[in-house]
């Protein structure tokens, strides 16, 4: 179970509270890359009373729930352009992605999708509030204002990209978008905020799903659509035609964003919502507790996808290599996220030449190995570039005026392969890529 308490509690960044809400998360132990998780949940609190916010989510292993400094630069984008990718006048707050196609093979992100989001929220059209089970898919770079996915074909009547089959489902009176939050920013005609657009839909709850347990889940296939469920009621999709790129008039403009392809990580939690437009009800009950009875994931046989650290979109030294983003004070010492293999000593300095113009790249034993093996060809071998085994008997002697690996090349691709490779080294490379491109 997860539950919000009441206490005393003082933050390490002077957050101030009487209450304690609750959070479990797989980061970094359980990921999975697509197929069909289902939560099986009972819901805290009661159908009336206001100021309970919980939650069933997934988001991608770049970004710890939680730890701001992790998800700065990577929440929640899913994007793989260059254009766009970066700090945006109408996306204030958002810095930008940090491992972009600019200086990465793949645009590398956390995006969030949000299998269950409750909260006794004002109803569709005014009226009392009433308990919501909201269906969310979080995205960035946002598009540009005056532009619009939630605009009808007018031809057919239908939103290109969304689906909402609860619509037709008296019990849940399903509807698109929310009845809370940010809903009208200047110029951006859909939920959302300057961080993220809001790919969102919500449907309505009765008593029974505060009383016994109900299924939540959804079908993600990724890079093509996201199926929310509940008991095993297919209710709303997002698919990669509402993703397509945008511009507007005055030829501001984003890419296609993406239904995510990053390994995502499991998050229930239970959090307080005392906003205006839901407000802790006096009568509200502590503790509140969210009982979850399972969290079950299948995948197709085919397609069997799990891990943290998948071949396509690694993490791993990533995450060992900022860990101080990633961890708090007192968990540095008591949690291992392995070996940072960036090195950065004078003995590991390799030359890298695109073009004529040479450029100093810290790489390390396993990078100078990697381009080597990779790009130090027969022909070039040939025409003068010392073979691989003159360089390891290089740095066997410790020579370092012969440790050095050239490559030619007349395109910056052999440098983004690099750092694909080694997204350790993203920082140092992105000078030599730069560099590349004049």
């Amino acid at each position: 179970m997860v539950a919000a308490v009441l206490n005393s509690l003082e933050g390490p960044k002077l957050v101030k509270s009487n209450k304690t809400s609750g959070m479990l998360q797989s980061w970094n132990k359980f990921c999975f890359t697509g197929g069909y998780v289902e939560f099986g949940i009972k819901l805290p609190g009661n159908p009336v009373d206001s100021g309970l916010w919980a939650a069933a989510w997934l988001e991608g292993n770049l970004g710890r729930a939680g730890y701001y400094q992790s998800t700065r630069g990577h929440w929640p984008y899913s994007y793989d352009t260059c254009a766009g990718s970066g700090e945006l006048s109408w996306s204030v707050g958002q810095p930008g992605q940090r491992f972009s196609r600019c200086n990465l093979a793949t645009g590398r992100g956390a995006p969030e999708i949000d299998i269950l989001e409750y909260g006794i929220f004002p109803a569709p059209g005014g009226g009392s509030p009433v308990p919501t089970f909201v269906h969310t898919m979080q995205m960035a770079p946002i598009a540009p204002p005056f532009t619009s996915w939630m605009n009808p074909n007018p031809n057919t009547g239908q939103i290109p990209g969304i689906h909402i089959p609860g619509a037709t489902n008296p019990a849940t009176q399903t509807y698109l978008g929310t009845t809370y939050g940010e809903l009208s920013r200047p110029g951006f005609p859909r939920t959302g905020s300057n961080l993220t657009d809001t790919y969102t839909a919500s449907s309505l709850l009765g008593p029974e799903h505060f009383n016994s347990y109900h299924k939540y889940a959804v079908l993600w296939e990724p890079g093509e659509y996201v199926r929310w469920y509940l008991d095993d009621v297919f209710m709303f999709e997002v698919n990669k035609e509402a993703l397509q790129a945008q511009k507007s008039a005055d030829g501001q403009s984003v890419g296609d964003r993406l239904i995510p392809k990053e390994a995502m990580y499991l998050i229930i939690n239970v959090a307080m919502a005392n906003q205006s437009w839901s407000k802790v009800s006096e009568t509200l009950q502590f503790p509140a507790v969210m009982s979850v009875d399972y969290v079950r994931i299948w995948q197709r046989s085919n397609a069997v996808d799990v891990g943290c650290n998948p071949t396509g979109y690694p993490t791993e030294q990533i995450l060992a290599c900022h860990k101080e983003e990633y961890l708090s004070p007192d968990e540095i010492d008591k949690w291992s996220l392995g070996s940072c293999n960036s090195i950065t000593s004078q003995d590991n300095l390799f030359l890298v030449t695109f073009g004529g113009t040479v450029t100093a790249v810290a790489l390390g034993a396993f990078g100078m190995m990697w381009l080597m093996q990779k790009h130090l060809t027969a022909a070039q071998a040939a025409a003068g570039k010392w073979s691989l085994e003159e360089q390891q008997a290089a740095r066997a002697t410790g020579d370092r005026k012969q440790a050095g690996c050239y490559i030619n090349s007349n395109s910056a691709k052999t440098i983004q392969q690099i750092m694909h490779a080694r997204p350790d080294l993203i920082d140092v490379a992105t000078d030599c890529l730069n560099k590349a491109r004049r």
